[in-house]
Protein backbone atom coordinates (compact mmCIF):
# COMPACT_ATOMS: atom_id res chain seq x y z
CA UNK A 1 0.00 0.00 0.00
CA UNK A 2 2.60 2.60 1.03
CA UNK A 3 4.54 1.61 -1.92
CA UNK A 4 1.11 2.05 -4.30
CA UNK A 5 0.91 5.48 -2.68
CA UNK A 6 4.37 6.76 -3.51
CA UNK A 7 4.10 5.50 -6.92
CA UNK A 8 0.77 7.45 -7.32
CA UNK A 9 2.08 10.80 -6.01
CA UNK A 10 5.38 10.43 -7.88
CA UNK A 11 2.72 9.55 -11.34
CA UNK A 12 1.41 12.96 -10.11
CA UNK A 13 4.23 15.50 -9.38
CA UNK A 14 6.26 14.14 -12.24
CA UNK A 15 4.07 16.31 -14.36
CA UNK A 16 2.97 19.25 -12.12
CA UNK A 17 5.84 21.20 -14.03
CA UNK A 18 4.88 20.49 -17.56
CA UNK A 19 1.15 22.26 -16.07
CA UNK A 20 2.89 24.68 -14.00
CA UNK A 21 5.22 26.39 -16.66
CA UNK A 22 2.51 28.17 -18.49
CA UNK A 23 0.81 28.98 -15.39
CA UNK A 24 4.08 30.72 -13.40
CA UNK A 25 5.12 32.36 -17.06
CA UNK A 26 1.86 34.17 -17.13
CA UNK A 27 2.04 35.06 -13.23
CA UNK A 28 6.04 36.26 -13.78
CA UNK A 29 4.98 38.97 -16.27
CA UNK A 30 1.79 39.82 -14.61
CA UNK A 31 3.27 43.03 -13.34
CA UNK A 32 3.65 44.34 -17.05
CA UNK A 33 -0.18 44.60 -17.33
CA UNK A 34 0.00 43.81 -20.51
CA UNK A 35 -2.22 41.07 -21.78
CA UNK A 36 -0.44 40.71 -25.21
CA UNK A 37 3.05 40.36 -23.60
CA UNK A 38 1.84 37.66 -21.08
CA UNK A 39 -0.34 35.77 -23.81
CA UNK A 40 2.53 35.91 -26.73
CA UNK A 41 5.13 34.14 -23.82
CA UNK A 42 2.80 31.71 -22.69
CA UNK A 43 1.98 30.47 -25.83
CA UNK A 44 5.86 30.24 -26.58
CA UNK A 45 5.76 27.63 -23.71
CA UNK A 46 2.81 25.88 -24.67
CA UNK A 47 4.00 25.34 -28.37
CA UNK A 48 7.25 23.92 -26.49
CA UNK A 49 5.28 21.50 -23.90
CA UNK A 50 3.23 20.27 -27.20
CA UNK A 51 6.39 19.39 -28.05
CA UNK A 52 8.22 17.96 -25.41
CA UNK A 53 7.15 14.80 -25.46
CA UNK A 54 7.79 13.75 -29.41
CA UNK A 55 11.35 15.19 -28.40
CA UNK A 56 11.67 13.17 -25.58
CA UNK A 57 10.64 9.49 -27.34
CA UNK A 58 12.91 10.47 -30.45
CA UNK A 59 15.74 11.31 -27.19
CA UNK A 60 15.23 7.98 -25.47
CA UNK A 61 15.15 5.84 -28.57
CA UNK A 62 19.16 7.60 -28.79
CA UNK A 63 20.10 7.68 -24.90
CA UNK A 64 17.29 5.56 -23.08
CA UNK A 65 14.58 6.77 -21.02
CA UNK A 66 16.66 7.42 -17.64
CA UNK A 67 19.41 9.82 -19.42
CA UNK A 68 16.85 11.49 -20.88
CA UNK A 69 14.89 11.90 -17.68
CA UNK A 70 17.73 13.14 -16.15
CA UNK A 71 19.44 15.00 -18.84
CA UNK A 72 16.16 17.09 -19.49
CA UNK A 73 15.59 17.82 -15.50
CA UNK A 74 19.21 19.25 -15.55
CA UNK A 75 18.37 21.18 -18.58
CA UNK A 76 14.93 22.42 -17.69
CA UNK A 77 16.08 24.10 -14.48
CA UNK A 78 19.02 25.47 -15.78
CA UNK A 79 16.33 27.50 -18.67
CA UNK A 80 14.08 27.95 -15.93
CA UNK A 81 16.80 29.81 -14.29
CA UNK A 82 17.31 31.79 -17.21
CA UNK A 83 13.86 32.40 -17.54
CA UNK A 84 13.39 33.96 -14.25
CA UNK A 85 17.02 35.92 -15.02
CA UNK A 86 15.55 37.50 -18.72
CA UNK A 87 11.98 38.12 -16.94
CA UNK A 88 12.95 40.02 -14.17
CA UNK A 89 15.34 42.11 -16.25
CA UNK A 90 12.40 42.53 -18.60
CA UNK A 91 10.12 44.06 -15.81
CA UNK A 92 12.94 46.35 -14.46
CA UNK A 93 13.53 48.10 -17.86
CA UNK A 94 12.45 51.24 -19.38
CA UNK A 95 10.55 50.33 -22.79
CA UNK A 96 12.98 50.85 -25.74
CA UNK A 97 14.84 48.56 -28.32
CA UNK A 98 16.43 47.43 -25.07
CA UNK A 99 13.46 46.02 -23.63
CA UNK A 100 12.41 44.19 -27.02
CA UNK A 101 15.36 42.29 -27.51
CA UNK A 102 14.86 41.36 -23.69
CA UNK A 103 11.49 40.11 -24.08
CA UNK A 104 12.29 38.20 -27.42
CA UNK A 105 14.87 36.33 -25.54
CA UNK A 106 12.60 35.85 -22.65
CA UNK A 107 10.05 34.18 -25.40
CA UNK A 108 12.81 32.09 -26.25
CA UNK A 109 14.03 30.99 -23.26
CA UNK A 110 9.59 29.76 -22.60
CA UNK A 111 9.90 28.03 -25.54
CA UNK A 112 13.05 26.14 -24.80
CA UNK A 113 11.77 25.47 -21.29
CA UNK A 114 8.48 24.26 -22.68
CA UNK A 115 10.47 22.06 -24.99
CA UNK A 116 12.51 20.44 -22.09
CA UNK A 117 9.81 19.98 -19.63
CA UNK A 118 9.42 16.81 -17.93
CA UNK A 119 8.03 14.48 -20.40
CA UNK A 120 7.22 12.00 -17.20
CA UNK A 121 3.95 10.68 -18.70
CA UNK A 122 5.31 9.05 -21.97
CA UNK A 123 7.78 6.66 -19.94
CA UNK A 124 5.36 6.12 -17.60
CA UNK A 125 3.05 5.14 -20.44
CA UNK A 126 5.49 2.52 -21.85
CA UNK A 127 4.19 -1.08 -22.11
CA UNK A 128 5.34 -3.75 -19.93
CA UNK A 129 7.71 -6.21 -21.22
CA UNK A 130 8.07 -9.92 -20.35
CA UNK A 131 11.20 -11.18 -20.58
CA UNK A 132 12.74 -12.36 -24.22
CA UNK A 133 9.22 -11.98 -25.57
CA UNK A 134 9.65 -8.34 -26.22
CA UNK A 135 6.80 -5.96 -25.37
CA UNK A 136 3.38 -7.44 -24.70
CA UNK A 137 0.17 -5.91 -26.52
CA UNK A 138 -1.16 -5.45 -22.74
CA UNK A 139 0.14 -2.48 -20.10
CA UNK A 140 0.54 -2.46 -16.32
CA UNK A 141 -1.15 0.79 -15.00
CA UNK A 142 1.92 2.38 -13.29
CA UNK A 143 1.86 1.71 -9.46
CA UNK A 144 -0.18 -1.65 -9.77
CA UNK A 145 0.34 -5.30 -10.53
CA UNK A 146 -2.59 -5.52 -12.65
CA UNK A 147 -2.42 -6.17 -16.69
CA UNK A 148 -4.56 -3.45 -18.15
CA UNK A 149 -5.24 -2.72 -22.15
CA UNK A 150 -4.14 0.64 -23.78
CA UNK A 151 -7.17 2.21 -23.06
CA UNK A 152 -7.18 1.53 -18.97
CA UNK A 153 -3.83 2.84 -18.97
CA UNK A 154 -4.77 6.00 -20.83
CA UNK A 155 -7.91 6.34 -18.26
CA UNK A 156 -5.39 5.80 -15.25
CA UNK A 157 -2.65 8.53 -16.91
CA UNK A 158 -5.87 10.66 -17.75
CA UNK A 159 -6.75 10.76 -13.89
CA UNK A 160 -3.18 11.73 -13.07
CA UNK A 161 -2.99 14.28 -15.71
CA UNK A 162 -5.92 16.30 -14.24
CA UNK A 163 -4.68 16.07 -10.75
CA UNK A 164 -1.78 17.97 -11.84
CA UNK A 165 -3.16 20.49 -13.44
CA UNK A 166 -5.88 21.40 -10.54
CA UNK A 167 -2.33 21.24 -8.18
CA UNK A 168 -0.66 23.29 -10.61
CA UNK A 169 -3.46 25.93 -10.59
CA UNK A 170 -3.64 25.60 -6.80
CA UNK A 171 0.13 26.50 -6.01
CA UNK A 172 -0.34 29.46 -8.42
CA UNK A 173 -3.42 30.64 -5.88
CA UNK A 174 -0.73 29.73 -2.98
CA UNK A 175 1.52 32.15 -4.19
CA UNK A 176 -1.08 35.14 -4.13
CA UNK A 177 0.03 35.05 0.10
CA UNK A 178 3.38 37.53 -0.55
CA UNK A 179 5.45 35.05 -2.85
CA UNK A 180 7.33 37.49 -5.77
CA UNK A 181 6.14 36.98 -9.16
CA UNK A 182 8.49 34.74 -10.61
CA UNK A 183 8.09 32.82 -7.24
CA UNK A 184 6.04 30.31 -9.13
CA UNK A 185 8.57 29.71 -11.98
CA UNK A 186 11.39 29.04 -8.86
CA UNK A 187 8.58 26.56 -7.27
CA UNK A 188 8.70 24.70 -10.33
CA UNK A 189 12.51 24.69 -10.85
CA UNK A 190 12.87 23.32 -7.12
CA UNK A 191 9.99 20.30 -7.86
CA UNK A 192 11.82 19.58 -11.36
CA UNK A 193 15.29 18.55 -9.22
CA UNK A 194 13.47 17.00 -6.47
CA UNK A 195 10.70 14.88 -8.19
CA UNK A 196 12.71 14.33 -11.61
CA UNK A 197 15.49 12.01 -10.01
CA UNK A 198 13.57 10.06 -8.40
CA UNK A 199 11.18 9.10 -11.29
CA UNK A 200 14.25 8.43 -13.50
CA UNK A 201 15.91 6.31 -11.07
CA UNK A 202 12.81 3.84 -10.31
CA UNK A 203 12.16 3.42 -13.91
CA UNK A 204 13.91 0.47 -15.76
CA UNK A 205 16.84 2.08 -17.98
CA UNK A 206 15.06 1.11 -21.11
CA UNK A 207 15.35 2.33 -24.60
CA UNK A 208 12.03 1.56 -26.23
CA UNK A 209 9.72 4.30 -26.13
CA UNK A 210 6.88 1.96 -28.19
CA UNK A 211 4.10 3.60 -26.16
CA UNK A 212 2.44 5.95 -28.20
CA UNK A 213 1.52 9.55 -26.81
CA UNK A 214 -2.20 9.50 -28.42
CA UNK A 215 -2.63 12.52 -26.73
CA UNK A 216 -1.29 16.16 -27.60
CA UNK A 217 -0.60 17.99 -23.76
CA UNK A 218 -2.37 21.06 -23.06
CA UNK A 219 -4.12 22.69 -19.70
CA UNK A 220 -7.49 21.91 -20.91
CA UNK A 221 -9.55 21.04 -17.83
CA UNK A 222 -11.14 17.79 -18.21
CA UNK A 223 -9.45 17.34 -22.21
CA UNK A 224 -7.31 14.31 -20.85
CA UNK A 225 -10.03 12.32 -19.23
CA UNK A 226 -12.33 12.94 -21.84
CA UNK A 227 -10.45 11.64 -24.38
CA UNK A 228 -9.44 8.56 -22.30
CA UNK A 229 -12.76 7.88 -21.79
CA UNK A 230 -13.84 7.93 -25.78
CA UNK A 231 -10.93 5.35 -26.17
CA UNK A 232 -12.44 3.04 -23.38
CA UNK A 233 -16.19 3.16 -24.91
CA UNK A 234 -14.03 2.98 -28.53
CA UNK A 235 -12.08 -0.16 -27.22
CA UNK A 236 -15.34 -1.83 -25.32
CA UNK A 237 -17.42 -1.49 -29.05
CA UNK A 238 -14.41 -2.82 -31.25
CA UNK A 239 -14.06 -5.92 -28.66
CA UNK A 240 -17.87 -6.01 -28.68
CA UNK A 241 -18.39 -6.68 -32.38
CA UNK A 242 -14.59 -7.70 -33.43
CA UNK A 243 -16.10 -11.04 -34.95
CA UNK A 244 -18.56 -9.59 -36.98
CA UNK A 245 -15.86 -7.68 -39.40
CA UNK A 246 -14.84 -4.23 -39.07
CA UNK A 247 -16.06 -1.14 -38.05
CA UNK A 248 -16.71 2.58 -38.67
CA UNK A 249 -17.54 4.11 -42.33
CA UNK A 250 -15.85 4.93 -45.11
CA UNK A 251 -12.74 6.61 -45.17
CA UNK A 252 -13.83 9.49 -47.32
CA UNK A 253 -17.19 10.38 -45.76
CA UNK A 254 -15.13 10.00 -41.94
CA UNK A 255 -12.12 12.40 -42.62
CA UNK A 256 -15.07 14.83 -44.14
CA UNK A 257 -16.70 14.97 -41.19
CA UNK A 258 -13.28 14.86 -38.59
CA UNK A 259 -12.00 18.27 -40.49
CA UNK A 260 -15.21 20.02 -41.07
CA UNK A 261 -17.20 19.66 -37.68
CA UNK A 262 -15.23 17.83 -34.77
CA UNK A 263 -11.74 19.87 -35.58
CA UNK A 264 -13.42 23.55 -35.07
CA UNK A 265 -15.27 23.07 -32.75
CA UNK A 266 -12.54 21.86 -30.23
CA UNK A 267 -10.62 24.73 -32.40
CA UNK A 268 -13.34 26.98 -30.50
CA UNK A 269 -13.01 25.08 -27.17
CA UNK A 270 -9.50 26.40 -27.08
CA UNK A 271 -10.08 30.24 -27.53
CA UNK A 272 -13.36 29.64 -24.50
CA UNK A 273 -10.52 28.83 -22.04
CA UNK A 274 -8.01 31.02 -23.65
CA UNK A 275 -10.40 33.74 -23.46
CA UNK A 276 -10.95 32.23 -19.53
CA UNK A 277 -7.39 32.43 -18.86
CA UNK A 278 -6.98 36.11 -19.41
CA UNK A 279 -9.96 37.27 -18.38
CA UNK A 280 -8.98 35.35 -14.57
CA UNK A 281 -5.17 36.68 -15.18
CA UNK A 282 -7.78 40.43 -15.04
CA UNK A 283 -9.26 39.50 -12.04
CA UNK A 284 -6.35 38.88 -10.38
CA UNK A 285 -4.85 42.36 -11.27
CA UNK A 286 -7.72 44.43 -10.22
CA UNK A 287 -7.94 42.53 -6.67
CA UNK A 288 -4.20 42.93 -6.76
CA UNK A 289 -3.29 39.22 -6.09
CA UNK A 290 -2.27 38.20 -9.51
CA UNK A 291 -1.42 35.06 -8.60
CA UNK A 292 -5.44 34.37 -7.73
CA UNK A 293 -6.27 33.47 -11.38
CA UNK A 294 -5.44 30.30 -10.41
CA UNK A 295 -8.65 29.93 -7.99
CA UNK A 296 -10.93 30.37 -11.45
CA UNK A 297 -8.65 27.92 -13.21
CA UNK A 298 -8.82 25.50 -10.12
CA UNK A 299 -12.47 25.54 -10.08
CA UNK A 300 -13.17 24.89 -13.98
CA UNK A 301 -10.65 21.74 -13.56
CA UNK A 302 -12.28 20.59 -10.46
CA UNK A 303 -15.46 20.78 -11.91
CA UNK A 304 -14.58 18.78 -14.81
CA UNK A 305 -13.10 16.17 -12.70
CA UNK A 306 -16.51 15.66 -10.73
CA UNK A 307 -18.77 16.11 -13.85
CA UNK A 308 -16.73 14.05 -16.21
CA UNK A 309 -17.20 11.47 -13.24
CA UNK A 310 -20.77 11.81 -12.08
CA UNK A 311 -21.97 11.99 -16.06
CA UNK A 312 -21.91 7.91 -16.61
CA UNK A 313 -25.06 7.74 -14.42
CA UNK A 314 -26.93 9.56 -16.47
CA UNK A 315 -27.14 10.42 -20.60
CA UNK A 316 -29.43 12.68 -22.21
CA UNK A 317 -30.12 12.27 -25.83
CA UNK A 318 -27.82 13.30 -28.18
CA UNK A 319 -29.87 16.46 -29.56
CA UNK A 320 -31.00 17.67 -26.11
CA UNK A 321 -27.27 17.28 -24.87
CA UNK A 322 -25.95 19.07 -27.78
CA UNK A 323 -28.63 21.73 -27.34
CA UNK A 324 -28.05 22.39 -23.72
CA UNK A 325 -24.50 22.89 -24.32
CA UNK A 326 -24.59 25.09 -26.48
CA UNK A 327 -27.18 27.17 -24.24
CA UNK A 328 -25.09 27.02 -21.29
CA UNK A 329 -21.58 28.04 -22.94
CA UNK A 330 -22.97 31.07 -24.62
CA UNK A 331 -25.05 32.69 -21.20
CA UNK A 332 -21.49 31.66 -18.99
CA UNK A 333 -19.93 33.55 -21.27
CA UNK A 334 -22.06 36.81 -21.37
CA UNK A 335 -22.45 36.98 -17.38
CA UNK A 336 -18.53 36.33 -17.58
CA UNK A 337 -18.31 39.29 -19.46
CA UNK A 338 -20.64 41.16 -17.77
CA UNK A 339 -19.13 40.61 -14.65
CA UNK A 340 -15.56 41.13 -15.58
CA UNK A 341 -16.29 44.49 -17.16
CA UNK A 342 -19.15 46.19 -15.10
CA UNK A 343 -18.63 44.33 -11.62
CA UNK A 344 -17.15 47.33 -9.66
CA UNK A 345 -15.84 44.94 -6.71
CA UNK A 346 -12.91 43.33 -7.34
CA UNK A 347 -13.45 40.91 -4.28
CA UNK A 348 -16.62 40.06 -6.03
CA UNK A 349 -15.26 39.95 -9.71
CA UNK A 350 -13.05 36.99 -8.73
CA UNK A 351 -15.33 35.14 -6.84
CA UNK A 352 -18.28 35.65 -9.97
CA UNK A 353 -14.99 34.51 -12.40
CA UNK A 354 -14.27 31.41 -10.43
CA UNK A 355 -18.07 30.51 -10.42
CA UNK A 356 -18.53 31.14 -13.88
CA UNK A 357 -15.30 29.60 -14.75
CA UNK A 358 -16.45 26.28 -12.89
CA UNK A 359 -19.46 26.38 -15.09
CA UNK A 360 -17.76 26.67 -18.32
CA UNK A 361 -14.78 24.05 -17.31
CA UNK A 362 -17.91 21.99 -16.09
CA UNK A 363 -19.84 21.69 -19.36
CA UNK A 364 -16.90 22.15 -21.80
CA UNK A 365 -16.11 18.87 -20.32
CA UNK A 366 -19.04 17.73 -21.39
CA UNK A 367 -18.73 18.68 -24.75
CA UNK A 368 -15.41 17.40 -25.37
CA UNK A 369 -16.56 13.92 -24.31
CA UNK A 370 -19.44 14.01 -26.69
CA UNK A 371 -16.97 15.13 -29.71
CA UNK A 372 -14.41 12.96 -28.93
CA UNK A 373 -16.64 10.29 -28.55
CA UNK A 374 -18.53 10.66 -31.52
CA UNK A 375 -14.93 11.48 -33.63
CA UNK A 376 -13.35 8.14 -32.26
CA UNK A 377 -16.87 6.28 -34.11
CA UNK A 378 -16.82 8.57 -37.12
CA UNK A 379 -12.61 7.48 -37.60
CA UNK A 380 -12.77 4.23 -35.47
CA UNK A 381 -9.68 2.63 -37.99
CA UNK A 382 -7.59 5.55 -36.92
CA UNK A 383 -7.56 6.29 -33.40
CA UNK A 384 -4.13 7.43 -33.16
CA UNK A 385 -4.71 10.12 -35.85
CA UNK A 386 -7.74 11.36 -34.86
CA UNK A 387 -6.81 12.05 -31.21
CA UNK A 388 -3.91 13.69 -32.42
CA UNK A 389 -5.90 16.22 -34.93
CA UNK A 390 -8.09 16.98 -32.16
CA UNK A 391 -5.67 17.22 -29.69
CA UNK A 392 -3.39 19.90 -31.97
CA UNK A 393 -7.25 21.61 -32.71
CA UNK A 394 -7.53 22.54 -28.99
CA UNK A 395 -4.30 23.55 -28.16
CA UNK A 396 -4.26 26.04 -31.27
CA UNK A 397 -7.52 26.83 -30.19
CA UNK A 398 -5.65 27.81 -26.77
CA UNK A 399 -3.11 29.74 -28.17
CA UNK A 400 -5.27 31.69 -30.56
CA UNK A 401 -7.74 32.52 -27.76
CA UNK A 402 -4.74 33.75 -25.07
CA UNK A 403 -3.20 36.06 -27.92
CA UNK A 404 -6.62 37.61 -29.36
CA UNK A 405 -7.62 37.81 -25.72
CA UNK A 406 -4.73 39.17 -24.65
CA UNK A 407 -4.50 41.95 -27.20
CA UNK A 408 -8.09 42.81 -26.38
CA UNK A 409 -7.42 43.75 -22.80
CA UNK A 410 -4.51 45.18 -24.14
CA UNK A 411 -5.87 47.43 -26.50
CA UNK A 412 -9.31 48.44 -24.45
CA UNK A 413 -10.05 47.29 -20.75
CA UNK A 414 -9.48 44.62 -18.16
CA UNK A 415 -11.91 42.39 -18.79
CA UNK A 416 -12.72 42.79 -22.11
CA UNK A 417 -10.92 39.41 -22.74
CA UNK A 418 -14.05 37.35 -21.71
CA UNK A 419 -15.48 38.76 -25.21
CA UNK A 420 -13.39 35.76 -26.93
CA UNK A 421 -15.25 33.49 -24.41
CA UNK A 422 -18.83 34.36 -25.64
CA UNK A 423 -17.91 34.50 -29.51
CA UNK A 424 -16.16 31.36 -28.57
CA UNK A 425 -19.28 29.69 -27.36
CA UNK A 426 -21.16 30.98 -29.97
CA UNK A 427 -18.93 29.54 -32.35
CA UNK A 428 -19.57 25.78 -30.61
CA UNK A 429 -23.55 26.79 -30.53
CA UNK A 430 -23.44 27.48 -33.89
CA UNK A 431 -21.34 24.66 -35.16
CA UNK A 432 -23.00 21.31 -32.81
CA UNK A 433 -26.76 22.88 -33.82
CA UNK A 434 -25.49 23.08 -37.48
CA UNK A 435 -24.44 19.45 -37.14
CA UNK A 436 -28.03 18.09 -35.88
CA UNK A 437 -29.54 19.12 -39.38
CA UNK A 438 -26.86 16.63 -41.04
Amino acid sequence: MIHSTGTSILRITSRVPTLLLPLALALALAPTGSGFTIATAVAAALVGTALAPSAAQLAADRAGSRNVLLGGAVLHVLLLVLLVSAAEHFLSQQLGSSAVVTYWTMVGFALLAGLTTPAAAVFLRQPATSGQHGISEDSKVPGTHTETGPAQVAMAEAQADEVALLSAAVIISLHGFGAGPSAALITSAVLTAVVLPILALSLAPTRSTEAARLRVPAPVPGAETAQAEALQTWTDRRSRVSDAGPTGGSSGDSRHGLYRLYAPVMLCFGLILGGLWITALDAGLALGRPAFFGLPLAGATLAAIVWLRLRRGSRLPLQRRRRLLGTVLVSAGVVLLLAAVFLPSPGWGMGLTTFIAAVLGWWQSEGLAQLYGEALRTRSQATARTLTVLGFALLIGLLIGLTVAGVVSHEWERGWGAALVVLGAIAVAVQVRTSLRH
